[in-house]
This record gives C-alpha cells, sequence and structure tokens, in this order.
C-alpha cells in the first residue's frame, strides 16, 4: 500500500491524486471508488507507462443506474460502498463497472443523462476493455408520475441486446419510497411500463426487490 490510511481527495469537482510508491517497479493498481467517485484516467511521469494486467479477467460486469447505484446517501460499514459495489464483491468480478448518473431514469434526465444518452458509450468503453457477460439495469424511480417509460425502456433493452448478443441481463424495477408502507399508484405504473418493455427478451431477467 501507499499507504495503509488511504487515500482520500479533498471533496468536490476533480482532482488529482498523486501515488509515490518510492522506487520504480512492474506494479498491479487496483482502483475501487466509493459513493459518487468518477475515474478519469492516469497520467505517469516520462519514461514510465500504464497498461492493462495480462491475467486480467476479461469478464466484465455493468451497473446501469441512478442515485442508488452511485452509493449517494450511503451510510454502512463499507465506507459508502453502494450496493453495487458490494454485489461486485460478492458476485466476483475484478471488472465490476457502475454507470451511475443520480436523478436520472428511461424518461428522466434531470439536466444530465438519462439512460438512453450514455448507454451506448458506456458499453462501447465497457467491450474496449473485455467482454460484459452480464449487466445490471436498476432505473425507474426517478420516472415516476413520467409518460412514456415503456417506450423508452424498450428503446434501451433493444440496444442493449443488439450491442451485448450474449449478456445476461438483469433489470432491477425501482426501489419504493413508501417502503414498508404498499407501494403507490405512480410506482405502479412504473413497474408495469419496464416489465412490459422486458417482456419476451431472451436472457433478460426481472427482478423486484420488494419481492426478495
Amino acid at each position: 500500500y501507499v499507504s495503509v490510511a488511504g487515500t482520500a481527495d479533498i471533496g468536490g469537482g476533480r482532482n488529482y491524486i498523486t501515488l509515490d510508491f518510492g522506487s520504480k517497479a512492474a506494479r498491479r493498481i487496483i482502483i475501487e471508488g466509493s459513493v459518487a467517485l468518477c475515474f478519469d484516467g492516469v497520467h505517469v511521469a516520462a519514461g514510465d507507462s500504464v497498461s492493462l494486467p495480462t491475467d486480467l479477467e476479461p469478464s466484465l460486469c455493468l451497473v446501469l443506474g441512478d442515485s442508488f447505484t452511485a452509493g449517494t446517501g450511503t451510510t454502512n460499514s463499507r465506507n459508502g460502498d453502494s450496493y453495487a459495489m458490494v454485489a461486485g464483491d460478492l458476485l466476483g468480478f475484478d471488472n465490476f463497472w457502475l454507470s451511475a448518473v443520480g436523478g436520472t431514469g428511461y424518461v428522466n434526465a434531470n439536466s444530465q443523462y438519462k439512460l438512453a444518452d450514455r448507454i451506448v458509450a458506456d458499453i462501447g468503453r465497457a467491450t474496449a476493455i473485455g467482454t460484459v457477460r452480464k449487466v445490471f439495469v436498476a432505473m425507474g424511480f426517478n420516472d415516476f408520475t413520467l409518460s412514456g417509460v415503456q417506450a423508452e425502456a424498450a428503446s434501451c433493452f433493444a440496444t442493449i441486446r443488439t450491442l451485448l448478443p450474449a449478456a445476461s441481463v438483469t433489470v432491477v424495477l425501482p426501489w419504493d419510497v413508501n417502503a414498508p408502507l404498499s407501494p403507490n399508484a405512480d410506482r405502479a405504473a412504473v413497474v408495469s411500463a419496464i416489465n412490459a418493455a422486458a417482456s419476451g427478451r431472451g436472457g433478460f431477467k426481472v427482478v423486484d426487490p420488494l419481492a426478495l
């Protein structure tokens, strides 16, 4: 370790973190983020280089979601890791990629990027590194009261299947803001739309977190 205490950024915006190992050597560096961290890349000194390890597991898992996937608001013993980061550890993927934009959904762009706006680029970046074997899509919470969810979800699911014809896809239905009380009508409408969009698609499975 560079430091057993860990390395933290200064909070907010873009930050550079300098890792000084004290000497030159071939090293395997693992980067794991939490909450809303975005990894932008690596800069190395003149004469140095960085590359993928030759023994890196080529199988990737891609998670497409909103703030729940990013881990926003998470306070637990895993230091802000979202359910998706925990799932990556438990499923044993060395490459577990999260595309999570808070406040977004199938329809809701929240002045940022709804799923359709980023899905092609996300898949392209992942397939440039390895084979995407598994995809989780956990959207819809931010689409409550909005129309057009089924059409948008169906379009995104079709894109996933076209670009990743062999991937297994699990669609996670939205969490319920009213839990443990009964779900409201807005959630029911979105759930119905997502189920309809996923219906009949080979390799797709729909999971309802309220039923687990």
